[in-house]
């Protein structure tokens, strides 16, 4: 239940520890996590329904700030206007939206201290965050996109329950659910580079193929699944026929020298016949 309260304090904002709704007046509310994150809700009345409108994470607005956003949405409530209910739903349109791709991928892993090794120590990804709900067993990771880390590119979550994965690792017919996970790295020499540091861990390199797209190592992750670590070719090689290039493999040597020979003479894919 919320707290009543004659108005908030900055020093209370600040040192507010138990989880709860702390009410400032209003309909503006502090909410304390469980974790101990702290953010801004505007609770208000719309259409006959209680509504809670998110105005931010407390370290990124302090209290009077937070007052200046909740007066605006209650001006706005007052004349039965809401963010996040609109007077009226969008037009469906007659397709889905395409998206933009693939934002994150969550998978489950048995023994997250493993798996967070190989995904750390072993491709390189940087953690960004954790569950504090999750006592962190899930763990959130990042690529580097320019310099910059994402919120989350991968995330771990422990669940013990999953089965050992068989002794040897196949591209098809395993009994997990996810065949292999691709891992982009930013160019050729990169590739290559990361490809002597797993031979120098002594990672087993499952298969070495040049795709029409695509050239690539797979490895496998502790939990049985793929991982495709990859450099895409330019778009002039592929883009003109996707199905050509997907069509196209050209297996390679795993052992020895031989499996870091790279040619760059890329076959070109034209355009697909009608």
């Amino acid at each position: 239940m919320a707290r009543r309260a004659a108005g908030l304090t900055a020093r209370q904002v600040e040192t507010l520890r138990n989880p709860g709704m702390y009410a400032d007046g209003g309909g503006l509310y502090l909410r304390v996590a469980d974790g101990g994150s702290k953010a801004w809700i505007f609770r208000f009345m719309l259409g006959g329904r209680r509504r809670d409108m998110g105005l931010g994470a407390a370290d990124l607005f302090p209290l009077a700030q937070a007052r200046t956003r909740a007066l605006e949405a209650r001006r706005l409530a007052a004349d039965g206007i809401s963010s996040i209910a609109p007077a009226a739903p969008p037009e469906a349109p007659a397709e889905p939206v395409t998206p933009g791709g693939i934002n994150h991928l969550v998978i489950n892993v048995r023994d997250i201290e493993e798996s967070h090794k190989f995904w750390t120590e072993m491709l390189g990804f940087k953690q960004v965050g954790y569950s504090k709900r999750r006592q962190g067993k899930m763990r959130f990771y990042s690529g580097d996109h320019n310099g910059r880390m994402n919120h989350h590119d991968i995330a771990l979550c422990e669940n013990p329950n999953l089965p050992k994965p068989p002794a040897e690792w196949a591209m098809f017919d395993m009994p997990v659910a996810i065949n292999h996970i691709a891992i982009t790295l930013p160019n050729r020499e990169a590739w290559l580079k990361q490809l002597a540091y797993l031979r120098a861990k002594g990672v087993k390199f499952q298969n070495r193929i040049n795709h029409g797209m695509t050239h690539s190592l797979y490895i496998v992750d502790p939990n049985g699944y793929g991982v495709e670590v990859l450099y895409e070719l330019p778009r002039e090689v592929w883009g003109d026929n996707i199905q050509g290039a997907i069509d196209y493999a050209e297996r390679l040597p795993t052992e020895g020298d031989e499996a870091f020979v790279d040619d760059t003479d890329y076959p070109h894919f034209g355009a697909a016949k009608a």
